[in-house]
C-alpha cells in the first residue's frame, strides 16, 4: 500500500479593514468651487449620495424640452452644474434605480475641460422612445478617493 502525504492546513491571515473606519467625504466637503446653472441643478444631498439632474435646454420636435431615447440610442446630457475636484478624489456615478429598471445605462459620468459633469446614457430597455425630461432626476453621484500607482 502506497503512503499517503499528511493533509496541510491553510491558516488565512486576517487583516483589520481600513473600511470600517472610513467615512465618505460630501461633495460640498471636497469640491472646490461648485457652480451651477440655477439652484435647481445644485446636487441634493441624499445620505451619502447627491441626486443630480439633466440640463435639456434645446426644444425637440414635439416643441418640448425633452430628450426621446430610442432602443440603443446614446445621449450625452450635462447636469448643470461645474465642480473642481482636489487631487485625490474623483466623482462616480450611478442611474437610479428608477431609471435603471427602465433599462437606461450610465456609459460614464465625467468632467469635460470646463470641469462640467455630464452623463453618457444609452436606452438598452424595451422603452423605445424612452422620454428624459428637462430638470429628471435620472443619476446619483458620490465623492470616492482615487489612488495613484507608481509604475516605476
Amino acid at each position: 500500500m502506497a503512503k499517503t502525504k499528511p493533509k496541510s492546513t491553510v491558516k488565512p491571515i486576517v487583516k483589520k479593514s481600513l473600511a470600517r473606519s472610513y467615512v465618505a467625504p460630501l461633495l460640498e466637503e471636497v469640491g472646490i468651487e461648485l457652480t451651477y446653472e440655477e439652484v435647481d441643478f445644485k446636487p441634493v444631498p441624499n445620505g451619502l449620495y447627491s441626486d443630480v439632474c439633466v440640463l435639456v435646454p434645446e426644444l425637440n420636435h414635439l416643441n418640448q424640452q425633452q430628450v426621446l431615447l430610442n432602443h440603443r440610442t446614446v445621449h450625452e446630457f450635462y447636469c448643470g452644474f461645474s465642480v473642481k475636484m482636489p487631487a485625490g478624489f474623483r466623482l462616480r456615478a450611478e442611474i437610479k434605480p428608477y431609471w435603471a429598471g427602465r433599462g437606461l445605462v450610465l456609459s460614464s459620468g465625467y468632467l469635460d475641460e470646463n470641469n462640467r459633469f455630464k452623463l453618457i446614457v444609452v436606452n438598452t430597455g424595451q422603452e423605445s422612445p424612452l422620454i428624459i425630461a428637462h430638470k429628471a432626476e435620472i443619476a446619483r453621484i458620490w465623492v470616492e478617493p482615487a489612488y495613484s500607482i507608481n509604475w516605476s
